[in-house]
């Protein structure tokens, strides 16, 4: 039948003509087969069909008999077996008889991670040999390494139980020395009725430290026994006169009457290098700046700056143009105005000349202070850091100036 003739129940439609066949047939055993579910004669127009190498035929029923492995990357599942020589469809390929996908492969490939290959593996019998040499080297020095650390903190071991002992002994010698010093004090001290407090020997808590025994040592504390000075002593001390302190001429006028107390002086008294001096109050004298400095006054660079913008704190006022001009102006009269010499200004001698060249009339030319004949014996008439005018003004009688 033509059944029998093609296999896997194909239908045969013929012989073969020189090995050829019509389309969508297959030349098997001589004969043009065709599957049994295709139709020998169609109505509809046939699609082509495509040419279909021969050896890629493969009996179907050896293919459903062979079974393939699995694939080489775990989790990748086969889809069938291979057709032919290793022959898979598009995207898969052969691995263990067995079509495998490819990108799936390289997916779990790339998350699988290389295990290592052991080195014995790899080695020959000579490498494995030379190896287990080294390893037994490697073995012994550090054996050898452990040995000399252990002989090393045996050593530091007994050097510090040496070290505890001396001192243990030193500390042991120490407490007996004071025992034998607080004896002797105790002698000395008169005994008391009550009980005295214990007291902890600070040396020992600090030795307990090093691992000592605490202990509390039974002591008395040592008493203040400084000898009260007598009375003949302390009078002596009380007639002994304080010590003279020398003061030098620091004020321009006279002496400085004592320190200045956060620079400021009595009524009457101003403070010049940190001394309380005579200075006229009547001068109109005053510091043009806030913050004077007295020890700036003296030093080069600053002396002309003073001068001029600190002259209370300086004792400069003569030399200070401002203050000079403020001082000035109620006493200086103007050439405007004629002076009244009368017959005092007539005279020829000295006196006048300087009256008159002052610019001071008779009428003020006298003592306008109380204490002018003090000044002058403390060198008011004769300093030179007050004009001529300014002398005649307050103390121009008492300086001979009238």
């Amino acid at each position: 039948s033509f059944f029998d003739v093609c296999p896997a129940n194909r239908q045969s439609i013929g012989e073969c003509l020189v090995g050829l066949c019509p389309a969508g047939s297959k030349c098997i055993n001589n004969h043009c087969c065709i599957p049994t579910n295709t139709r020998k004669f169609t109505t509809h127009k046939r699609r082509r069909q495509p040419i279909i190498d021969a050896n890629l035929i493969v009996d179907i029923e050896k293919i459903r008999q062979k079974k393939g492995g699995p694939c080489f990357v775990r989790g990748n599942e086969p889809i069938g077996v291979c057709l032919g020589e290793e022959v898979c469809p598009v995207g898969y390929t052969c691995e263990n008889d067995s079509c495998c996908n490819i990108d799936e492969g390289r997916r779990l490939r790339s998350r699988k991670k290389k295990q290592p290959v052991s080195e014995e593996e790899e080695l020959t019998e000579e490498e494995e040999e030379v190896l287990k040499r080294q390893r037994g080297r490697k073995e012994e020095e550090e054996e050898e390494e452990t040995l000399k650390n252990l002989t090393n903190i045996q050593r530091i071991d007994e050097d510090q139980s040496e070290e505890e002992e001396e001192e243990e002994d030193e500390e042991e010698e120490r407490s007996e020395e004071r025992k034998h010093s607080g004896e002797d004090e105790d002698e000395r001290v008169v005994e008391e009725d009550d009980e005295e407090p214990e007291v902890e020997d600070l040396d020992m808590i600090r030795a307990n430290r090093f691992g000592f025994r605490r202990y509390k040592a039974k002591r008395k504390p040592k008493k203040f026994t400084e000898e009260i000075p007598e009375a003949e002593e302390i009078e002596d001390r009380m007639d002994e006169k304080p010590a003279v302190i020398e003061t030098k001429n620091i004020c321009p006028i006279g002496f400085p009457i004592g320190e200045c107390v956060s620079r400021l002086c009595p009524d009457g008294y101003s403070c010049y290098k940190n001394s309380c001096c005579v200075i006229t109050p009547e001068i109109n004298c005053e510091d043009s700046l806030p913050k004077c400095h007295s020890y700036l006054c003296d030093i080069d660079g600053y002396s002309d700056f003073m001068t001029q913008f600190c002259a209370k704190t300086c004792a400069k006022c003569t030399r200070s143009k401002s203050a000079h001009r403020q001082s000035l102006k109620k006493a200086v009269i103007t050439s405007t105005i004629t002076p009244v010499y009368g017959p005092w200004g007539k005279s020829s001698g000295g006196k006048g000349r300087e009256g008159q060249e002052s610019g001071i009339r008779p009428e003020l030319c006298t003592d306008r202070r109380s204490d002018c004949s003090e000044w002058a014996n403390s060198g008011f008439c004769t300093s030179t850091i007050y004009s001529t005018g300014q002398k005649m003004r307050f103390c121009g009688h008492s300086c001979g100036y009238c």
